[in-house]
């Protein structure tokens, strides 16, 4: 009797980890099927949006690598072009990026100048429609709280996704590419997904904190603070230090100089002045420390005077442990690895690799769906608003280099053009591929011109639109795969 006892006991808990993984299973496909577009686009404009200060540089075709001027120098010729109170702040060059930009307020910046030469130069945003999609779907704080939900999709897709092939790790190696085209889609999904999994993780959590941190604590505050709710905010960006030190400086470019004496492991990202060039003058010197994942909001060194007197000093360092935690989702959520010190590069490689491996993970995800009923309309509606995505995305880079128009209006255009195709269009498989090819074609045109033109200036670009490339023409070609 024991013995048929436990025999039950073992039938029942394998039948109920069986109806189990069934259930996960079917959820992780309704909730795929159900977000899956959105997805797609919060993912693809989140990955493009990684380098978009870069690629508005790399737009420019100019061979950008000589040493950088002085920062007097520089500050000198924006007070001839603005006035002496003409700009309050001023975003540094650095080698990768020798730009300059001279600005009056947040958002408010009139000029920029080469670093290397001091020659105003004019950087258009090559993708702020990507850019905007994925920071707020353009409908302000209340898209930003949207966006921030999907996190949470992410998040669940991965659960209910790890369960249902936790035990098959020979599936990490496994990508079947004669045996039809939906075994591909489906090994390759499986294999991305295990194996970029740790990273997609953080896209997921970093992703939904990064906009409802934001809002809790606007909401929280009220409770915590009942008579000044502000004050929880200002807690939380922190509270300068008093410094007692005989540190001066005759001007910004010696200031530099000297903190980067003092504070070595501090790199300066802006400076920002208050009644500039009067006697009550005061910078504030922002930027990041290495070895500490934070923001140039929550890093800043304060002077006085026309002497600049180090007077105070602000760090996330003093914060709480919960507090730092916050603080670093940003960084770690769009790449910003500069306080790593020297793996700065391969981080930041590393990430946008893996960004875009999230983006193969949710198509293929979705293709393996669309590949039961190619022909119906509501995989015609998730190839042409996948793919329109791709096709738009990457014709902005020809409105940027050949076209002095907004990007906004001819990137929807583009995107609802193609997808009226996939409406009308019986052969939406071939469209996929054509399309895709010639995604591949342009950006190849581009990469190679643009590594021809300027020397191999910024290649990283290059090397991050040449996977691009890759990838659009692999994965149409796979699509025309017998089934």
């Amino acid at each position: 009797m024991e013995l048929v006892a436990f025999t039950f006991n073992i039938v029942g808990v394998y039948f109920m980890k069986a109806i189990l993984k069934r259930q996960f299973s079917q959820l992780h496909r309704q909730t795929g099927t159900l977000f899956g577009i959105l997805l797609f686009v919060i993912l693809f404009t989140g990955t493009w949006s990684l380098a978009h200060e870069n690629l508005n540089l790399w737009a420019q075709f100019k061979p950008l690598n000589k040493e950088l001027l002085p920062l007097d120098q520089l500050l000198v010729k924006g007070e001839y072009l603005l006035g002496e109170n003409g700009f309050n702040s001023v975003k540094l060059a650095s080698i990768d990026h020798p730009i300059i930009t001279f600005c009056q307020g947040m958002g408010d910046c009139s000029l920029q100048l080469n670093a290397q030469t001091g020659e105003e130069i004019r950087l258009r945003e090559v993708i702020s429609p990507i850019v905007n999609l994925h920071k707020n779907l353009f409908l302000g704080f209340s898209g930003r709280l949207f966006i921030s939900l999907f996190g949470f999709v992410f998040a669940l897709l991965l659960i209910t996704g790890i369960v249902i092939h936790h035990r098959k790790i020979y599936q990490l190696f496994r990508l079947r590419f004669n045996q039809g085209r939906r075994l591909f889609f489906f090994d390759l999904h499986n294999v991305i997904g295990l194996w970029s999994y740790p990273w997609l993780v953080i896209f997921a959590l970093t992703g939904a904190l990064s906009g409802l941190g934001a809002f809790g604590t606007l909401m929280l505050a009220k409770y915590v603070e009942p008579d000044a709710p502000a004050q929880v905010m200002m807690k939380l960006m922190g509270q300068s230090t008093p410094i007692s030190s005989e540190f001066t400086a005759s001007s910004p470019c010696s200031l530099l100089i000297q903190l980067s004496q003092e504070k070595p492991d501090f790199i300066p990202e802006a400076i920002n002045w208050k009644n500039k060039g009067d006697a009550e003058q005061q910078i504030t010197v922002s930027g990041i420390h290495l070895y500490l994942p934070s923001t140039a909001n929550f890093e800043q060194f304060f002077f006085s005077g026309l002497d600049n007197h180090w007077v105070a000093e602000k760090s996330s360092a003093s914060q709480a442990f919960w507090t730092r935690a916050f603080i670093a989702v940003q960084p770690l959520h769009y790449g910003q690895y500069l306080w790593t010190g020297a793996a700065n590069f391969s981080l930041s490689v590393l990430h946008c690799l893996m960004g875009m491996m999230a983006c193969v993970l949710t198509f293929s995800g979705l293709v393996i769906w669309v590949l039961k009923k190619p022909i119906n309309i509501s995989s015609r509606l998730v190839l042409g608003s996948c793919i329109g995505l791709i096709f738009a995305s990457t014709c902005l880079i020809l409105i940027a280099i050949f076209s002095a128009l907004s990007p906004i209006l001819p990137f929807f255009s583009i995107w609802l053009i193609t997808l009226l195709f996939y409406s009308f269009y019986s052969q939406v498989i071939r469209l996929t591929f054509f399309i895709l090819t010639l995604s591949s074609v342009v950006l190849l045109i581009s990469v190679f011109s643009h590594l021809l033109i300027t020397h191999a200036f910024l290649w990283w670009i290059s090397c991050a639109l040449l996977i691009s490339a890759i990838f659009y023409f692999l994965i149409g070609l796979f699509l025309l795969k017998k089934a």
